[in-house]
């Protein structure tokens, strides 16, 4: 949360006053881009658990969840819109893969 404010100031002083009118879509950037490293972390746990199906039912569906929404959520939300589509795609694909994980850590105790 910090980041988003002080990283506002840095891309500023980095790239000057170009940038600022598009310093705006920083927040949400952060948002999507720690919610995809969740999504690493789920697919190399449920490799690891050897969920094969789980990896690639959880990057699917945030596949199709990315395409059914991107066109709405891009035209309503111009480049903001694409931080959205990020957003809620990835949500879904955690969701699947959190599933899939407890599923698989399960099975393992019985």
């Amino acid at each position: 949360m910090v980041l988003s404010f002080v990283g506002v100031l840095l891309l500023r002083f980095v790239y000057g006053t170009s940038i600022e009118e598009y310093t705006y879509l920083f927040p949400l950037v952060m948002v999507s881009t720690g919610e995809i490293a969740l999504v690493w972390f789920l697919t190399d746990s449920l490799v690891i658990a050897r969920c094969m199906r789980g990896v690639l039912i959880m990057n699917a569906g945030a596949f199709v969840v990315c395409l059914v929404s991107m066109v709405p959520l891009e035209t309503s939300f111009g480049m903001n819109g694409i931080n959205s589509t990020v957003i809620i795609s990835v949500l879904v694909g955690i969701g699947l893969g959190v599933c899939f994980l407890r599923a698989s850590i399960d099975a393992s105790l019985e």
